[in-house]
């Protein structure tokens, strides 16, 4: 086939742009509807995949199973999702009589590097790796990649945590992706209960506090040991990375844009409230000396790091309450010199 000098220039220009690679852990009920229903929808807004698709070369890399696969290639906003990504469906297999919920996090890690491998051999510019339950703001992606557009090698920031249970028949109205202040809203006032056992004021505080969250009644203010990279520059070191990609995956960004405030990358994660994790919460109220021993088993020592980094929800303009920020600033400081953290 003999290309004229109009496709020529057309093909030379998709290979020049930047590849920017996105993958995701999509299988089962009701995860798989989540996505379809409200990631796909959120992203094909004009604002986010559309808005991006003539800067960058755009792949979506899903990984599911055979059961899935059906349901994901018969849907609107799959088909619709072939406009804008080369969309690669990759099948994963079960072990006989395996807890399918219940291994998402090690197949997660070993999507990781699947995605992380093909995105060094493609020579991509970013890759993200995401789960099947976030939703996107208008103009959120323009906006993340603006991060590092300006230099930076990564973008961290922790998706607001809601119940899918109380908001989907509201996604249900929406024809794309809300506005930040509109998805902020509607995630604060229906939070997940992993974020309610998390309130730093809560009489049932969580012995598992991955966040510490202050309530403000305009806005939260969280500190957390888990980050999420919610797009990063691939690298050959991050083939070291061995457990959760939210505790790993930061350490091997050189220059990373720490989103202070949420609307810096507004997303949310819209997850069912029966989604199997029951928070281990005991009878008594948030303390240091609770919170530091908890750190210090495992590898969650590594992370209390994280832990200088503020994060306002939905950003440090709305967030009213100065005392409670510099409360909260207290017990970081607190907590930090118990565990040693430098």
């Amino acid at each position: 086939m003999v290309l004229n000098r109009s496709q020529r220039r057309k093909l030379k220009m998709q290979l020049e742009k930047p590849r920017y690679i996105m993958t995701n852990l999509v299988y089962g009920n009701p995860y798989t509807g989540l996505f379809l229903d409200n990631q796909l929808k959120t992203l094909l807004d004009p604002s986010n995949l559309p808005a991006l698709a003539e800067r960058y070369s755009l792949e979506y890399g899903i990984f599911t199973d055979e059961e899935t696969m059906p349901m994901l290639t018969r849907h609107p906003n799959f088909l619709a999702l072939g406009k804008y990504c080369d969309v690669n469906l990759v099948k994963i297999s079960w072990p006989p009589d395996s807890d399918r919920f219940g291994s998402r996090y090690p197949v997660l890690v070993q999507i990781f590097h699947q995605s992380l491998q093909h995105a060094l051999e493609v020579k991509a510019k970013y890759l993200s790796v995401w789960v099947a339950d976030l939703v996107f703001a208008k103009d959120c992606l323009p906006r993340i990649l603006g991060h590092m557009e300006k230099g930076h090698d990564g973008v961290m920031m922790v998706p607001i945590r809601s119940a899918a249970d109380a908001l989907l028949p509201a996604f249900g109205q929406l024809k794309g992706a809300p506005d930040d202040r509109t998805l902020f809203e509607m995630a604060y006032n229906n939070l997940h209960h992993l974020w309610d056992s998390c309130h730093w004021e809560s009489a049932k505080f969580t012995r598992m506090p991955y966040s510490m969250i202050w309530n403000s009644y305009t806005g939260l203010l969280a500190h957390h040991f888990g980050i999420t990279p919610i797009v990063f520059e691939p690298k050959e070191s991050m083939r070291n990375v061995k457990g959760v990609i939210d505790a790993d995956v930061p350490a091997f960004c050189n220059k990373p844009y720490w989103c202070e405030d949420w609307t810096d990358a507004p997303v949310a994660g819209v997850e069912p409230w029966s989604n199997g994790h029951v928070p281990s919460a005991a009878n008594h109220k948030a303390s240091v000396e609770g919170v530091a021993k908890w750190s210090k088993i495992g590898t969650m020592l590594v992370q209390a790091e994280y832990l200088s980094h503020a994060m306002y929800y939905p950003d440090k303009r709305t967030f009213n309450e100065v005392g409670i920020a510099m409360r909260a600033q207290g017990i970081i400081d607190e907590l930090q010199s118990k565990l040693e953290v430098k």
